[in-house]
């Protein structure tokens, strides 16, 4: 059960740390072409699907401990 909660908050963790620097790599190069707009798209996801993990894991982790 602690490996995955564990791995939970590590997705998590690398999937917001994914969403950062997509989102600072799109605002670096403020041309908004197709390409930077699906990078943006997936930016959005990863980082929801960071925010879900992270929420999981450390709320398992308050009910277990």
């Amino acid at each position: 059960m602690a490996g995955f909660i564990f791995f939970l908050i590590a997705a998590g963790s690398l999937l917001l740390t994914a969403t950062v620097s997509r989102l600072l790599l799109i605002r670096k190069y403020s041309f908004h072409n197709e390409r930077m707009i699906r990078k943006q798209k997936s930016a959005y996801l990863f980082g929801t699907f960071a925010i879900v993990f992270l929420v999981l894991g450390v709320s398992m982790t308050m009910l277990i401990f």
